[in-house]
This record gives C-alpha cells, sequence and structure tokens, in this order.
C-alpha cells in the first residue's frame, strides 16, 4: 500500500487530523521529489586535451536510451559469428549475451541510476583527460 494511501486511511479512521494529514501528504512529496531529484538520467563521457577547461569530446546518452539499445543488442547477440567470439576470448574478452536478459537489462539500469551524480571512471595520462560520469 502507497504511503498517501495509508495517511488517508487513517484520516478516514479519524486516527489523524485534517491538519496532520496535509502535514504529512506535503512532507512525503518532498521525500519523493528529493528522492527523483537524486536518480541519474544520463551516461556521460567527456574528453579535455591538455589544460583545456572546455571538452574536445563531449557525449551525453539517455540511460533510458542506453537500456533501449541494449535491449536491442541483445537481439542481435546470436548473429555474431563464432570467429568473432573465439578472437574475442583470446584477448580475455567473453561475450556471453544469451545467458543475459531484458529483467537483467532493466534491473542494471535501474541500480545505476539510483546512486545519482557519479564518477565511474577518471582517467589522467599527465596532459589529457577522460571521465566517465553517471549523473
Amino acid at each position: 500500500m502507497s504511503e498517501a494511501k495509508r495517511i488517508l486511511e487513517m484520516l478516514e479512521d479519524k486516527k489523524i487530523t485534517v491538519e496532520e494529514a496535509e502535514r504529512l501528504l506535503s512532507a512525503l512529496g518532498e521525500s519523493e521529489k528529493k528522492e527523483k531529484a537524486k536518480k541519474a538520467h544520463w551516461f556521460k563521457v567527456r574528453v579535455f586535451e591538455g589544460n583545456q577547461q572546455k571538452p574536445k569530446v563531449k557525449i551525453d546518452l539517455p540511460l533510458g536510451l542506453i537500456k533501449v539499445l541494449a535491449k536491442m543488442g541483445m537481439k542481435f547477440s546470436g548473429k555474431i559469428p563464432k570467429s568473432v567470439t573465439e578472437k574475442l576470448q583470446e584477448k580475455g574478452i567473453n561475450i556471453d549475451l544469451e545467458n543475459i536478459d531484458s529483467l537483467d537489462i532493466d534491473e542494471l539500469i535501474k541500480e545505476i541510476s539510483s546512486y545519482g551524480p557519479l564518477h565511474i571512471v577518471d582517467i589522467e595520462d599527465g596532459e589529457n583527460k577522460v571521465e566517465v560520469i553517471i549523473e
């Protein structure tokens, strides 16, 4: 049962006053707004060259688009030639998409977005810098 419904039932049962219900619903709305604001919605990549403040490469992808693309990619996973997967395995890259389903992808994107702003990777080689961010 939702929290809002529970508050309304307590009001109906006269366990709380109208003013108390209003305060509780207002606090609930603020809590939900803060929770939503914390969620990440973007996958961002930034490449900085030298000591430049402005990125030379800037990629912003909505997490929802990444979810759709991942699900589409799964549909074609059976089309990857065996010779390609073998070559990748020789290099230590194991692509086993057959054991992943769309629920796994949904859960993964939901979990990633729940962390809010997050720097996944920051790489610097002295002059250049790459940032991968979930925001």
